[in-house]
């Protein structure tokens, strides 16, 4: 009899252990499973939400950024400010590559300004032209609403045709939009005879650059101007060196040595100071004297540029009213 009562309580130990077995197992993966699945499920989610924000956060500052980079190469092209200084800087640069001469510049800011061009006429046709009395009139194209203009009048030296080229070409083809809107010049005289001079052309360009101020809020990424870099020198002349004490003394030496030289007046009236110890000439820059009519005029050729370069120690062709040119005329082809 006890040892059935035995059996039977080790058959429902054993029995109670399976059902809650079962029952804990059952619970597992009937309810707790499922939950940490969804909950892995819900981890991957977030983390691919979390990679897409990521993802477009990069994008949108990225598309800020080419948005302002894009403002700063059209502000290059029409910026909203006039930028007299840059579009300055930029007349010179051709200036110097074409080795052209400005000789005068004048500003115009404002908003379209209508010019009336008459058509020219041959000297040969003048008598029917008067007969005419008439005379074609073509106004300029009106700007774009909000968009103003800032034109130039320059007046311009350059030796021959290929630098007044160059100069044209180097300004139509700057970052900016620049348009030539007139060109006025004189052809020189056909040479026929050896005596004659090979002049240079003298030219009057009109040119315009826009801008759109109404812009106002685009200021912040106006393009910086390219401002070349300080020469540090003491002297502003660009016929005279960086100042040293060596200079000094060679100065000092000069205007002992000055009391030997003597006044000469050629025959144009213009004075030039002949040094008696050497055989070189002072010659004082006067208005429309270029360093090319002054090597015609000394050397009778575009040879003597080099040697009042040498002489003078110039760094370019560009020479100023009052400077002191040192002619050598010892080298006088």
């Amino acid at each position: 009899m006890n040892r059935s009562l035995q059996k039977n309580n080790i058959l429902l130990i054993i029995l109670s252990i399976f059902l809650l077995t079962a029952f804990f197992v059952g619970i597992y993966f009937f309810w707790l499973y499922p939950k940490t699945e969804k909950v892995k499920l819900k981890e991957m989610e977030l983390q691919s939400q979390e990679q897409l924000l990521a993802a477009l956060k990069n994008k949108g500052e990225n598309t800020e950024k080419q948005s302002v980079e894009s403002t700063i190469h059209l502000q290059e092209q029409v910026p909203v400010k006039p930028m007299a200084q840059q579009l300055l800087l930029d007349i010179e640069k051709a200036e110097v590559v074409s080795g052209s001469f400005v000789a005068n510049m004048t500003f115009q800011d404002g908003e379209a300004i209508e010019l009336d061009d008459s058509q020219n006429v041959d000297a040969e046709n003048s008598e029917e032209a008067e007969t005419d009395g008439t005379a074609e009139e073509e106004s300029s194209t009106p700007l774009p609403e909000g968009v103003e203009k800032i034109t130039v009048n320059l007046t311009i030296e350059s030796q021959s045709y290929f630098e007044f080229e160059s100069f044209l070409q180097i300004l139509e083809n700057l970052n900016r939009i620049v348009v030539v809107e007139a060109i006025d010049f004189t052809a020189n005289e056909e040479i026929i005879e050896e005596s004659q001079e090979n002049t240079p052309i003298t030219y009057q360009v009109t040119l315009s650059a826009f801008y759109m101020p109404t812009l106002s809020d685009l200021i912040e990424q106006l393009p910086k101007i390219e401002t070349p870099k300080p020469a540090n020198k003491k002297n502003p002349f660009s016929s005279f060196g960086e100042y040293s004490n060596e200079k000094v003394r060679n100065n000092q030496s000069n205007s002992i040595n000055s009391s030997n030289n003597s006044n000469v007046e050629s025959e144009n009236g213009e004075t030039a100071i002949v040094n008696e110890n050497e055989n070189t000439t002072n010659h004082v820059v006067k208005p429309g004297d270029t360093i090319y009519n002054l090597a015609m005029k000394y050397y009778h050729s575009n040879k003597g540029i080099a040697i009042m370069r040498e002489a003078n120690r110039l760094k370019d062709n560009k020479i100023i009213t009052g400077q002191v040119l040192i002619i050598p005329l010892a080298k006088n082809e």
